[in-house]
């Protein structure tokens, strides 16, 4: 859903600068200052955790305990009934490990079995064979595990993912360079929104140059479908025109991340500068160079990566479960 890499100037794009101006259209969201302090001991608990270059001191854990009881409280006054998706100012931890790691191998079977009991490999005008076929299945439903584990209910859970994140590593430590404020920020979970239908916009000079499937390296069955993509290719020009585009016009180039949910209505997610975002199925400045508005999906046999699934797979189901919850490593610590 995010660029990954910092900018030089990325306040433009930090949520809380920009929330305001589009709360109406995206998930209703919460920010929540961190200190210098609260920054530093995320950091710290990394250093010591994960490259051992740092002895996790007492008075750290006591702060990292402040942390959890200070999430906690700002859950209670959110009162989601869903959960929330965390992020800081920029990015996610979407690179962490999820607290309940131990439920991947659970719901990597049922979203499976959903997937393929959905699609119907008959009526794909491709000659995949039957091992792409359930690769391309298997990677999916991985993601769509982690975009689940991905809801969180309460601090640990939140916490395990951004203890656990180089993502937020990096962020934390350009926040404290650059001495802005830091927000630790909670939107509402939205079950519907499946990374299957994200696109990603491209907007150059104020005007929608192009999109893309962002997950690009999946086959969808829907986006197989000629004239389903040009329903939602214009779908997200009419969004844009009527929503986005006056209500934005600061910003005059920026990438416009949308959700496709229920019966066709789009949900904007957030937004990103183009400098620093992955481009998806378009190289180079093509996104941003057409002179016509271009929609572009993985509609051939070129699937990236097809050789590596197996071994990620093995990897997720073994070593990325068996990942122990930060807690564990805070009361060796503290002992």
């Amino acid at each position: 859903m995010e660029s990954d890499s910092s900018a030089s100037n990325l306040s433009p794009f930090y949520l809380n600068n920009y929330y305001s101006k589009i709360s109406h259209l995206t998930f209703k969201t919460i920010f929540i200052p961190l200190s210098p302090e609260e920054q530093n001991v995320i950091l710290s608990f990394q250093k010591a955790k994960y490259q051992k270059t740092h002895i996790f001191k007492s008075e750290e854990a006591i702060l990292l305990h402040q942390l959890e009881n200070k999430i906690d409280q700002a859950l209670i006054d959110f009162n989601s009934p869903t959960g929330v998706y965390v992020k800081l100012n920029f990015r996610s931890p979407k690179d962490g490990f999820p607290l309940r790691n131990d439920l991947i191998p659970q719901i990597f079977n049922e979203e499976f079995n959903k997937l393929n009991e959905k699609w119907d490999r008959k009526l794909w005008k491709l000659p995949i064979t039957e091992e792409d076929y359930v690769g391309n299945l298997k990677w999916i439903s991985l993601y769509r595990t982690l975009e689940i584990l991905a809801c969180c209910k309460n601090s640990k859970e939140i916490l395990n993912l951004l203890l656990s994140s180089v993502r937020i590593e990096e962020d934390l430590q350009y926040i404290l360079k650059v001495k802005e404020q830091g927000y630790l920020v909670l939107r509402e979970f939205n079950p519907e929104i499946n990374g299957l239908y994200e696109f990603r916009c491209f907007i150059k000079d104020n005007e929608l140059k192009s999109i893309t499937q962002y997950n690009h390296p999946w086959l969808v069955q829907e986006l197989l479908n000629e004239e389903f993509c040009e329903e939602v290719k214009e779908k997200i020009l009419k969004y844009w025109l009527e929503n986005v585009k006056k209500t934005i016009e600061y910003l005059k180039d920026y990438v416009m991340d949308l959700a496709l949910i229920g019966k066709g209505e789009l949900l904007l997610i957030e937004l990103n500068p183009i400098d620093t975002s992955g481009t998806g199925l378009f190289k180079g400045s093509e996104a941003i160079s057409s002179h016509s508005l271009v929609f572009k999906v993985r509609n051939n046999l070129e699937i990236p990566y097809k050789e590596h699934w197996e071994d990620y797979l093995q990897y997720m189901m073994v070593d990325f479960c068996a990942h122990k919850p930060y807690t564990e490593f805070l009361e060796s610590q503290e002992k």
